[in-house]
Parts: structure tokens; sequence; C-alpha cells
């Protein structure tokens, strides 16, 4: 029953930010409130949410990554916290697409449904 309340209560605060997500501001901030809301519902204070496209995977500054936590790096310092595992699994997460589960983590690809 508590995990029951747990994620409605997380669901509602997530509905709650909606609003603000259709407000004229930043990107990096609009993702920082996304990150926020979602958190409680997996219960971890680490995060991000990098973005960026695949034609040009070399470029950072066509990236676009907001992390809080250990995460609230900018994208270089972010790129260099990354160990071979997790840069292969970020990888396959993205070229397949589908949801990788590591042992300290999950990770939740971005789909693009327009392409």
């Amino acid at each position: 029953m508590r995990t029951i309340k747990k994620f409605r209560d997380g669901l509602n605060n997530i509905l709650g930010a909606v609003p603000k997500i259709y407000q004229l501001q930043p990107i990096g901030n609009i993702l920082e409130e996304i990150l926020e809301r979602i958190l409680p519902l997996l219960n971890s204070e680490d995060a991000f949410i990098l973005v960026d496209n695949l034609a040009e995977v070399t470029s950072a500054d066509k990236s676009i990554f907001r992390g809080i936590g250990m995460y609230n790096v900018d994208v270089q310092n972010f790129m260099n916290m990354l160990d071979p595992k997790l840069m292969e699994a970020i990888g396959t997460a993205r070229t397949k697409p589908e949801i990788i589960i590591l042992k300290d983590g999950v990770i939740l690809p971005l789909i693009n449904e327009m392409r």
C-alpha cells in the first residue's frame, strides 16, 4: 500500500510540473525540473538526461545535458566521469533502443517517434 501511495504522489508531483514545462525557460531548467520530479519515484538522488545528435556524436556542443546530484556537472566533465561499461550501456540503450538495467542504475532511452 505504501508503494502505491508513493507512486501516486510521485505521479501527481510530475503532473503538477507540467504547466512549468510550457513556460518559456531554458531547456536545462526544464530538464532539471523533470529530474527532480522523477527521482523520488526511484529512491535516488543522482540522475541525468543526455540528448545528443546521433549523426554528430563527436560534437559535445550539439548535446543537451542536465544532471543532478553527483551528475550536476557540465557535459564535458560528465563525459569524463563515465566508465567504459556505462558508456557501452548508454550506447546500447540509444542504438537498440531498449531499457538497460544495471547493478546501480537504469538507462531509459528517450525515443523520437517522429523519425
